[in-house]
């Protein structure tokens, strides 16, 4: 890969031309009608029906290639590059199928084969592997951090919930995994580090729609036990640090017949 292509594009901007905010002020003045259908039928909570809506919105101003925002690794990160598609390693929680598409946003939206993409989150519990002595429901210990990698230091052999996956010619990998749980003080997130040749790389931070983080946790078994998280999309400190103006780090999700939640995210890289 090089970083030595001119064909004259511009840098893809970094927000919806019609955001999800004002989108959802739209519905609600009855100025735009949501697809019926968008989403069938599946599971018994209201996840379904949180869904609904967010597919309506990605079908009507979703699947722009945008840049992607730069976030924070995080303190949880750990670097193994495990190569699998399945992560889940027999975590409980609901299955999720991610596709990710990493592209070249300077240059028209063009695929990035070969990227390597490392993505990593909590358990159904909140909690990361490797670092089971950080309690979900209490403020992390920093004083455990290496100041030189901005790093807590692993404990133990468990690697759940993290794996690596390399970009076919169309720029896709995919990944099963489950729905994150939550920790103080985050909204439910995932991460995701890209590295696009041997001196790029792109670290970001994918959220998930309030609407249905709740009824997932409010109604699914594994997640039960700790209830709904505390935390939105509006007050998460992370992403309020990369200045995002839209909704292009939320995941486009919808549920099957056969009670599997399937996500697809367009990763604009801007710097290869």
């Amino acid at each position: 890969m090089t970083d030595t292509q001119d064909d004259g594009s511009e840098e893809a901007p970094n927000e919806f031309r019609m955001t999800r905010r004002s989108a959802i002020a739209a519905l609600a003045a009855g100025t735009i009608l949501p697809i019926s259908g968008l989403v069938r039928p599946a599971l018994a909570f209201d996840a379904q029906q949180a869904l609904q809506t967010e597919a309506f919105l990605d079908e009507t101003f979703g699947g722009r290639c945008m840049v992607a925002a730069e976030a924070v690794e995080g303190p949880y990160y750990i670097d193994e590059r495990i190569v699998r598609s399945d992560i889940r390693d027999d975590q409980p929680g609901l299955r999720l199928e991610l596709d990710f598409q990493i592209v070249n946003a300077n240059a028209y939206c063009r695929p990035v084969p070969g990227a390597v993409v490392s993505i990593w989150h909590c358990n159904a519990l909140g909690e990361y592997s490797g670092y089971l002595y950080q309690l979900p429901d209490a403020p992390p210990d920093f004083t455990l951090m290496d100041p030189a990698t901005g790093h807590f230091p692993p404990r133990g052999a468990e690697r759940f919930l993290r794996g690596v996956q390399t970009a076919d010619a169309e720029g896709r990998v995919r990944f099963t995994t489950i729905f994150p749980g939550w920790y103080r003080p985050r909204v439910t997130h995932l991460h995701m580090r890209v590295y696009l040749s041997d001196t790029a790389s792109l670290t970001t931070q994918l959220y998930f729609p309030d609407s249905l983080s709740t009824a997932v946790y409010s109604s699914s078994e594994a997640y039960v036990k700790r209830g709904p998280s505390p935390f939105n999309i509006g007050n998460d400190p992370i992403r309020a640090q990369s200045g995002l103006v839209g909704g292009s780090d939320i995941m486009s999700l919808t549920m099957g017949e056969d009670g599997v939640l399937r996500g697809q995210q367009i990763i604009g890289a801007s710097h290869i």
